[in-house]
């Protein structure tokens, strides 16, 4: 992760800042112990595994029944983010500040599955999970956010996020927020905000 932050423009009146976040996993998944119910048939039909006693059975023989199945996982995401404020103008509360954003996304997952495609069902793991997640995508972004303090007992928030992923979704989420400052020991907030969840 880095970043810079700082200020420009007459009197400094612009904030700047610019991050960048990158992860990568790695995952080396072994299971061991989960059976093949077509290799246990087999070992019942020609009667090859001592099921009276279990431990009488060399690692070979475990090693057919019930094989260990390695997976290797990956996920990557890389962010670059930039955002910009700065106070407007006067209000009868305090002065008006807006904020404006854009970022860039990428994301990758490939989390292969343990069985993979058998059409024989019984040749798959017993008990293994059978779901594979593979796929990328990127998403954009952009964003506002401004504070009016419209008097001193009221102040008034307004924020909205675009965001559009290269999957064919896209969508804008809105906020709207109120303070009330009802005395010098109470204040009141309320906030109204829509979101969504990607699939």
């Amino acid at each position: 992760a880095a970043g810079i932050a700082g200020t420009f423009g007459a009197d400094d009146m612009w904030d700047y800042a610019l991050d960048i976040v990158s992860s990568s996993v790695e995952l080396e998944l072994t299971r061991e112990g989960y059976p093949i119910p077509r290799n246990v048939l087999n070992v019942i039909y020609d009667g090859s595994f001592n099921f009276q006693n279990p431990s009488a059975n060399d690692q070979a023989m475990w090693d057919y029944v019930a094989p260990p199945v390695t997976t290797d996982n990956k996920s990557r995401v890389t962010q670059v983010q930039g955002t910009i404020a700065r106070p407007l103008w006067e209000l009868p509360g305090g002065t008006m500040v807006a904020a404006v954003g854009l970022s860039w996304r990428e994301e990758m997952v490939r989390a292969p599955s343990a069985n993979g495609f058998k059409q024989d069902p019984y040749a798959r793991y017993l008990s293994v999970n059978t779901v594979a997640a593979s796929g990328e995508r990127d998403v954009s972004s952009a964003f506002f956010e401004v504070d009016m303090p419209i008097t001193d007992m009221f102040l008034l928030n307004l924020a909205g996020r675009y965001d559009d992923y290269s999957t064919g979704q896209d969508n804008f989420s809105p906020k709207v927020g109120l303070q009330i400052n009802a005395t010098d020991w109470m204040r009141l907030r309320g906030t109204y905000s829509e979101g969504f969840r990607i699939p």
